[in-house]
């Protein structure tokens, strides 16, 4: 319609009619050819059927059931929620553990509206120094401790969780890799690498490097005390009591940093000022943050 039809027009009507067009609309015109959704915009509906319909894309495979995905995160996530008892998310203002973040937060909402944590670095790994400002976070690393990665890929003796996971990583990082002339063996199995490097980590988490390895997670650790307080985590015996609490402990280790907070002792000085220090990685991370300028 030629624009003079227009003119009649009140300036308040045409006003009405601008602003509603300026308001974004609701409306969603690209719909999915494989389902019921739709979305506002073309780039959302490519997105969509690439990450959802395009098979292709969804290179990780669950071992347990036919379920795909294309990121390792959501197979993990799958691994977690689906097929096991493992629950790592945890409320830092409690002791309850949840399977998913949504149940995380509906839980931290309706029990524990309106409090918010302290940001302490209070929750202690028990199988490595570590310590975190929450249980989510320390539960995200002892999770990393615990889970053994059995699938070892053949051409760089990296390991990995699953099959998948590794059928994706050789697709991934070795597919355009040509196959080596010459292969260096290792002398306790037989299993063949590309290069030193890789044989040399290939021993180290297979065979340990002749030092002790905890037969419950395969960890290696550097020597049998060390692996005997290791096993005692995995098991929940606490042999070391405290002589200024009831507090009992599974290694001496972490026995003495306890009573450091007893006595007060800090053995770790800095040597540009007066701060000292209960632990080693303390001391350090001071050093890094308060005098270390990064140029």
């Amino acid at each position: 319609m030629p624009i003079e039809n227009y003119l009649h027009f009140t300036p308040h009507f045409m006003s009405t009619i601008l602003d509603h067009a300026s308001e974004p609309s609701d409306l969603k015109l690209f719909g999915c050819k494989s389902c019921d959704k739709s979305f506002k915009t073309k780039s959302g509906l490519s997105g969509h059927e690439k990450y959802v319909h395009d098979a292709k894309q969804r290179i990780f495979k669950c071992d347990k059931c036919p379920k795909t995905y294309i990121r390792k995160s959501r197979l993990d996530g799958h691994l977690i929620t689906v097929h096991s008892n493992i629950r790592p998310f945890g409320c830092e203002l409690c002791d309850k553990r949840f399977k998913t973040k949504d149940i995380l937060s509906a839980h931290k909402k309706y029990i524990h509206d309106g409090i918010k944590p302290k940001k302490k670095y209070s929750f202690k790994c028990k199988l490595c120094p570590k310590a975190y400002y929450s249980r989510q976070a320390l539960d995200y690393h002892e999770y990393s401790h615990n889970r053994i990665k059995k699938y070892i890929c053949h051409i760089c003796g990296s390991r990995q969780s699953c099959a998948s996971v590794l059928k994706a990583h050789i697709k991934r990082v070795h597919q355009s890799d040509p196959e080596p002339k010459t292969k260096v063996q290792c002398h306790v199995c037989g299993s063949e690498y590309l290069n030193k490097v890789s044989l040399s980590r290939h021993i180290r988490c297979i065979h340990g490097d002749g030092k002790p390895k905890c037969h419950i997670c395969g960890k290696v650790v550097s020597n049998k005390q060390v692996l005997k307080d290791h096993i005692n985590y995995h098991t929940g015996e606490k042999p070391f009591p405290c002589d200024y609490c009831s507090k009992r402990f599974a290694s001496k280790y972490v026995l003495k940093l306890h009573v450091r907070t007893h006595t007060g002792e800090c053995p770790y000085k800095c040597t540009i000022c007066p701060k000292a220090f209960k632990q080693r990685t303390a001391l350090t991370s001071h050093i890094k943050s308060k005098h270390i300028i990064n140029k």
